[in-house]
């Protein structure tokens, strides 16, 4: 015994201890009462990743060095969901239709000078990303694409519906590049089959508006189509070599105003259309 300790030596720890009391292995990290086994304890290291979670008793959600919390997966969003079923939705599916024919029905009349440019949809647009995958885009895929005949004129179509699940907001798009004669009658075309379908399912439509198309040229035009249960700014753009529909709702059926909607098919002309 030592002037310092004269009681003798300590007695060894018989159970809170963090080393081993005698004649027991390692005290489990789960055994009750017990704080967290610091990491460099003698005989432990950090609780292994299949461990089921700990947390200390009394302090929850302060993970320890070591630790293991299970991460709760992230819930898969519903936007691609609501989406196809709209009144607008079917419609604009009609219209894809006949994009493809009006087009097709003019390539054989077109020159050389026509079809420079080409459309490559981005991968996300405005925090929003693209799901080609989602079934209106799939949809409207099968209808540009549904008579070979016609549509092996076209270079290629696109479509895609860009949503996220951190918004209620869904941008569907869709349409087609080659060598366009006339413009003009592409978007009359376009205009007249979209309305006839989605008044056979009593939708309604505000004015027409033909906002400036941006430094791109042809022509741009806007207008929103408004069903019982929702409100679709609809919008699309076509020139000598494309011709793409925008169409943007909420879960909730709301539509952004025409001039948001305009602004936005330029922001994404802007991205998509390149030179070939």
């Amino acid at each position: 015994m030592s002037e310092q300790n004269p009681y003798g030596p300590p007695t060894p720890p018989q159970d809170g201890g963090y080393g081993q009391a005698p004649g027991f292995g390692p005290v489990p990290p789960q055994a009750p009462g017990y704080g967290p086994v610091p990491p460099q304890a003698p005989g432990y290291g950090p609780i292994p990743p299949q461990a089921p979670g700990y947390q200390q008793p009394g302090q929850p959600g302060q993970p320890w060095p070591g630790a293991y919390y299970p991460v709760t997966p992230a819930k898969r969003s519903r936007r691609g969901l609501w989406v196809t079923l709209g009144v607008v939705g079917g419609a604009i599916v009609v219209a894809a239709t006949v994009l493809v024919f009006t087009v097709a029905d003019k390539v054989a009349t077109t020159t050389a000078n026509l079809g420079t440019q080409k459309v490559v949809l981005p991968k996300t647009f405005q925090s929003l990303s693209s799901d080609p995958t989602n079934s209106l885009a799939q949809s409207l895929q099968q209808s540009m694409t549904s008579d070979p005949a016609s549509a092996k004129e076209l270079t290629a179509t696109v479509s895609t519906v860009y949503n996220s699940t951190s918004s209620d907001r869904a941008v569907v798009v869709y349409g087609g590049y080659g060598k366009i004669v006339s413009p003009s009658a592409e978007e009359s075309a376009f205009w007249s089959s979209f309305e006839g379908a989605a008044k056979d399912n009593s939708a309604t439509f505000s004015p027409r508006q033909h906002p400036s198309p941006g430094p791109q040229g042809g022509l741009l035009s806007c207008e929103d189509a408004i069903s019982a249960t929702e409100t679709d700014a609809v919008c699309m753009w076509v020139d000598n070599s494309s011709l793409v529909v925008m169409m943007q709702t909420t879960a909730g059926g709301k539509a952004p105003s025409l001039d948001k909607a305009a602004q936005d098919a330029r922001d994404l002309r802007s991205t998509a259309e390149v030179p070939k």
